[in-house]
């Protein structure tokens, strides 16, 4: 999924469900306050705004599926952002919805 996809299947004001691979739908929602070019600005349940860079989603995303296969680990991941919970929840909603986003392809060209 690209940033320009992300952006395209998400709007402000819009709530998203945490979630994760371990525990699926876990302790809320957080709610989206801007998306831009840049970042994507959200509110988490204790009233605090966050950031979530466009160059760390770029990082974080194409571990996803790996993530959610698990072979990739969380050490690794944080290692890279400390946003990768906003960035899973956000790549899990839309693809939930079918949002028509292209499959990620590998380097033998089969979609993963």
């Amino acid at each position: 999924m690209t940033w320009a996809e992300l952006r395209k299947n998400v709007s402000s004001k819009e709530a998203i469900r945490y979630w994760g691979a371990y525990r699926g739908y876990a302790y809320g929602t957080f709610t989206l306050v801007d998306v831009n070019e840049k970042f994507i600005e959200l509110t988490i349940p204790s009233g605090e705004q966050l950031k979530v860079y466009r160059r760390d989603f770029e990082k974080i995303e194409p571990l996803y599926d790996g993530y959610v296969d698990g072979s990739v680990g969380s050490a690794e991941i944080k290692r890279q952002t400390g946003r990768s919970a906003y960035i899973f929840s956000l790549v899990h909603e839309i693809r939930e919805r079918g949002a028509g986003i292209s499959p990620r392809i590998d380097g033998a060209g089969t979609p993963r």
